[in-house]
């Protein structure tokens, strides 16, 4: 999995996903800083957590067919349905923004949604994700420059040329997550392999 931000005006060249495929996949990610009132010496609720920023993000697979909620409570309205799979057939997964623990035994994850409109999000119950993993990578692509660059913990250890939306299928911006890797193509516009993100 690999976050990455999209920055800069509009201007013309491939596709997000066609800017993906230089292989560089890797994920952006934040680094969790809980913020929690304590009383008498014991953790107060709810307690909330940033799971993704600059320099390290989170991500987990979802486990269970889940609405995503506008609202961290199950009454909320849904925003989207997160199934286990992509349309692609991998496993779906999602880039999880931060925590908050209502309780000792319910936690929700405000996640980043594959959906329109892009950087759109929403709240999950822990129960319908997986393991979370950390990635410390962030891949900026700056469509006014049409350069990507590579960081780690947020120095820069890769910059190259890249290629961007022309203005009726224009690169959007925002942040995204690749969301799956698709080998053996022989495509002619994705070559043999591409990625497929969350943008839209």
């Amino acid at each position: 999995m690999t976050v990455f931000s999209v920055l800069g005006p509009r201007i013309t060249a491939t596709s997000a996903v066609a800017a993906a495929t230089l292989g560089l996949a890797l994920l952006p990610a934040a680094g969790a800083a809980r913020s929690a009132s304590t009383s008498a010496g014991r953790s107060a609720y709810p307690q909330s957590t940033i799971l993704t920023d600059t320099k390290i993000a989170h991500w987990a697979p979802v486990v269970s067919v889940v609405g995503a909620h506008a609202q961290p409570k199950a009454s909320s309205s849904t925003v989207t349905t997160l199934n286990l799979v992509t349309s692609d057939g991998t496993q779906n997964i999602v880039l999880i923004l931060g925590s908050l623990e209502l309780s000792p035994t319910e936690t929700w994850y405000h996640v980043l949604l594959p959906i329109l409109p892009n950087n759109s999000t929403g709240w999950v119950p822990a129960s319908a994700l997986g393991n979370i993993y950390t990635v410390h990578t962030h891949l900026y692509v700056n469509r006014e420059t049409q350069t990507a660059t590579l960081k780690r913990d947020g120095a820069t250890i890769f910059t190259t040329r890249v290629g961007v939306g022309r203005s009726y299928w224009p690169t959007p911006a925002g942040q995204f997550y690749i969301r799956d890797k698709l080998t053996n193509l022989n495509d002619p516009s994705y070559g043999p392999v591409a990625f497929g993100t969350s943008a839209r």
